[in-house]
Formats: structure tokens, C-alpha cells, sequence
């Protein structure tokens, strides 16, 4: 079976790419005013957030893999991830009906940290 993760490695363009949309598309999530809120207990959303930072922090980890870039790329998707959501939260304050929570930061974090070493688990496989 083909390694999807080192398949879409060999190809840093559509990775990087990949990675902005997928940065895009939280951004439109973020500027919509009302979202309903999951079904569920309350803190499903702070698991969808993990998620969703999660996919996110492994797209980051194989665009920068796959863009050869000389650090540490494990440390660097991290850190691009961990400000993403922070400045997700700050863009949020300035949405009307929403606001910045500090919490939701710390599941994006934390969900972009899980999703860089899967990813760098899953393409050592």
C-alpha cells in the first residue's frame, strides 16, 4: 500500500497548496457569524476544534517536508499551526456574534501539536 503522506510529500506544490486552502477555509468558518452548535455535550466543540487543528497541523508538516526546508519541520508546522489558531481567535473577536475564547486556542494548539507527529509517525511507516 502507497504511503499517501509521503505520495503527497513528493509533490510540495499541491501540498502547500492543500495547506492555505485548508487555512482558508477555517478562516471562512471563523468570519461566519453564527454557527450552531454541535449536538451533543459542551465540550464537543473543543473536540471539533482538536480536529479540525489536527488535519490542519498534518497538511502544515507535509508542506513543509515536502518543501525541503532545512530546520526542524516538525517544529516549524507546530508553531505555524499554534499561531494560526491563536490569530483565529483574535480575527473571531472582530466577527459580530462572536467572540475569542482562550480555551478553543488551546484545542487548536493542542489538536495542531497531535496532527504534526501522527503525520510524522504515520509517513516513518
Amino acid at each position: 500500500m502507497i504511503n499517501q503522506i509521503k505520495w503527497l510529500e513528493d509533490r510540495p506544490k499541491l501540498a502547500g497548496n492543500l495547506a492555505l486552502i485548508y487555512a482558508g477555509v477555517i478562516f471562512l468558518i471563523s468570519q461566519t457569524p453564527t454557527i450552531p452548535a454541535p449536538p451533543g455535550p459542551g465540550y464537543m466543540m473543543y473536540i471539533l476544534h482538536f480536529l479540525e487543528y489536527a488535519g490542519f497541523g498534518a497538511l502544515l508538516l507535509i508542506a513543509v517536508k515536502s518543501n525541503k526546508y532545512e530546520g526542524s519541520a516538525i517544529t516549524l508546522a507546530i508553531v505555524i499551526g499554534v499561531f494560526y489558531g491563536i490569530s483565529d481567535e483574535i480575527h473571531q473577536h472582530f466577527v459580530a456574534t462572536r467572540c475569542m475564547d482562550a480555551l478553543d486556542a488551546v484545542f487548536d494548539s493542542l489538536g495542531s501539536v497531535a496532527g504534526a507527529l501522527s503525520a510524522n509517525f504515520i509517513r516513518r511507516i
